[in-house]
């Protein structure tokens, strides 16, 4: 779904042909390929979508926020973005401290629908307490 939805934004340039001129020719193949979704494919999608929205939120209900590791090392597919950016669910990553090689570290807090207030307020503290915000890697000291 957020492809073809970014295939939308992109509606008049690939009407008007210059999708060639993109700075990575192969993304205006992908936005024109979903371009082509069926509108009756999408609406099922989004059915489906808000079905995930309902149940996000229904597990969520329990917490205020969701902590989940953050981090160069950290496997994409265990990460919470794919499914908060279907469900539009907010997300703040909040810097804790540096590896033993000096690489970022940090939690992604995600919390509720329309909540975003809540959750910056618990990645402040968060960041607060870890005193993070006032250490730099070495390459910007």
């Amino acid at each position: 779904m957020e492809f073809v939805e970014r295939a939308a934004g992109f509606s008049e340039l690939l009407r008007d042909g210059l999708e060639t001129q993109l700075v990575r020719p192969r993304h205006g193949m992908e936005l024109r390929a979903n371009h082509l979704v069926p509108a009756v494919e999408y609406l099922q999608a989004n059915r489906m979508r808000q079905r995930l929205m309902e149940e996000t939120h229904q597990a969520l209900s329990e917490v205020d926020v969701v902590l989940s590791p953050h981090g160069l090392w950290w496997h994409p597919s265990r990460s919470l973005n794919p499914l908060t950016s279907l469900t539009g669910h907010p997300v703040v990553a909040v810097p804790t401290g540096l590896g033993s090689n000096g690489e970022p570290l940090g939690v992604t807090l995600a919390g509720h629908l329309y909540r975003e207030g809540e959750l910056l307020a618990v990645a402040q503290r968060l960041l607060e307490a870890t005193g993070f915000q006032e250490k730099h890697p070495p390459l910007f000291s």
